[in-house]
């Protein structure tokens, strides 16, 4: 169903959209149809990235089943921009379909001069976080709050490395030696490593669920995502939805013990670490031991970016380059 702006906002919104590009004849729809919306969706979409894929988008959609407003502008009656929201109804704001999941996100526009007017549609209140550069993505300042975003995403570029060896040289001398030494101190118990497709394994996608929920709980820095009913049930989607990309589980069993389940993303170029559950009590160095086959197998497989998602956890950054991204936010009008 397509919704004009008019009908929500009145003829004076029109006459003010009108006024940013007068050379242009410019008119909006909102799109709620999810096959519309998928339709305008592959119709941007670069297709770089893992969170570019429709698959990956109606995991999250089929989760929270949020309603969708995809604002599409037209010029002289051809698209030429697209802003695909949905709204999210648990905390009341407008946000990326897919929420805080949805990383290197951008608004779409077939031209820069496009950028202020979709800022312009954007409804209130609104949230936009991790959008990654765009041209003219500046101008958004004009009609809220865009800054860099908090916090960074954490990548790393190995298109030039060829072994575990050249990564390694890369890092600083002491997070060099723990991720060796941890990586060492495993191998010495004679671990089993399978990797697996997530798919064929959902009993270990919920394993690694409940390992994650325990180790969360006794950092106590804070509390595990999978404890919201949604976003595990888009978790448990995303493993079973694959067919743009591959999801795969990583097992790690120790004298018939599971140390570790962790569950990546193979997409186009990048390798991206998603979630993970350990067992640190009883098998020190576990963590580490993940990044480092982690890293390894991406490398061998001639990955181009390996991408490890915003949010610290207190030690990405000691084997990752951060990456700005940025945000925008619209408050209530008064």
């Amino acid at each position: 169903m397509k919704t004009d702006l008019t009908h929500l906002d009145e003829v004076t919104q029109q006459t003010r959209l009108q006024s940013l590009l007068p050379s242009v004849s410019l008119s909006v729809t909102i799109e709620s149809d999810v096959d519309a919306c998928r339709a305008l969706w592959e119709r941007f979409s670069p297709n770089k990235s893992v969170f570019d894929q429709w698959d990956y988008r109606m995991a999250w959609l089929n989760a929270y089943k949020f309603p969708l407003y995809f604002y599409t502008l037209y010029a002289n009656s051809e698209v030429v921009g697209l802003l695909p929201l949905w709204y999210n109804g648990d905390e009341k704001i407008y946000e990326w379909m897919c929420g805080y999941w949805a990383e290197d996100q951008r608004m779409f526009a077939t031209d820069p001069r496009y950028v202020p007017i979709l800022g312009y549609l954007a409804p209130t209140p609104l949230r936009l976080y991790a959008m990654r550069p765009f041209e003219n993505m500046q101008a958004l300042s004009a009609f809220g709050e865009f800054a860099e975003d908090t916090d960074p995403k954490y990548v790393k570029d190995i298109i030039s490395l060829h072994s575990m060896d050249e990564y390694l040289a890369t890092l600083k001398k002491k997070n060099r030696y723990n991720l060796k030494a941890d990586y060492q101190r495993i191998m010495d118990q004679n671990p089993t490593v399978s990797f697996l497709k997530a798919s064929a394994h959902l009993k270990d996608f919920e394993t690694m669920v409940s390992m994650n929920i325990k180790r969360r709980e006794e950092t106590g820095i804070d509390t595990s995502e999978f404890l919201n009913a949604k976003e595990l049930a888009a978790f448990r989607n995303i493993a079973s939805y694959a067919e743009s990309y591959s999801c795969v589980l990583i097992k790690v069993v120790i004298n018939n013990t599971i140390a570790a389940i962790d569950m990546v993303i193979e997409c186009a170029s990048t390798y991206y670490l998603f979630r993970g559950g350990n067992d640190t009590q009883r098998f020190g160095g576990i963590g580490n031991f993940m990044t480092f086959i982690e890293i390894e197998d991406a490398i061998k497989k001639n990955f181009r970016l390996i991408d490890c998602l915003q949010e610290d956890m207190g030690w990405k950054h000691r084997f990752f380059d951060t990456k700005t991204v940025y945000s925008f936010e619209k408050k209530l009008s008064s």
